[in-house]
């Protein structure tokens, strides 16, 4: 599954104070500030000087090229975050370039905003949840007394202990 942001969907458990043992806030991952998809992937790129004479350029230049790409990009971003993210395209199958670019946006628009790690350890948990699952955490402190929604990005289940630490993106 893809990665989709957490406030758009509903969670299927609400955490508050009285079922956290413990809240850790982790290091924050950058926003990306571009996004990449490349598509029309090119399996058998050519040389130039491998093409008859009667090929046109713009045939030429598609057939030595392994891949086209297409951008999303928000340079306002590298404002608030001056090493924001400008990672590797992402290769995907699309044969159009709207597709990609509907998948650039869609990456953008959930990666290029301030998102927030947590690590909480609850109990008596005991194996309900999957990952990607949304949660709804209320915390009285880092700006959650309101609560939010966090996708589970990890989960650690002791079983002797009977509690469980999950790994919190939103």
């Amino acid at each position: 599954g893809r990665l989709t942001p957490p406030e758009t969907r509903s969670p299927v458990l609400y955490l508050d104070p009285y079922d956290l043992l413990s809240l850790e806030p982790l290091p924050a991952p950058l926003p990306r500030w571009r996004q990449r998809v490349a598509y029309q992937p090119n399996w058998t790129p050519q040389r130039g000087e491998d093409l008859a004479g009667s090929v046109t350029a713009a045939r030429r230049q598609f057939l030595t090229e392994k891949l086209r790409a297409v951008s999303a990009d928000d340079p306002t971003i590298t404002v608030r975050h001056i090493n924001a993210l400008d990672g590797p395209p992402i290769v995907s199958p699309y044969e159009n370039a709207a597709d990609a670019q509907t998948l650039a946006d869609e990456m953008l628009a959930t990666h290029g905003v301030d998102r927030r790690m947590i690590a909480v350890r609850v109990k008596r948990l005991g194996y309900q949840l999957d990952l990607d699952d949304v949660v709804h955490l209320t915390w009285p402190r880092l700006g959650l007394a309101a609560g939010k929604h966090f996708a589970v990005v990890g989960i650690r289940e002791d079983a002797d202990r009977d509690e469980t630490t999950l790994k919190l993106w939103g």
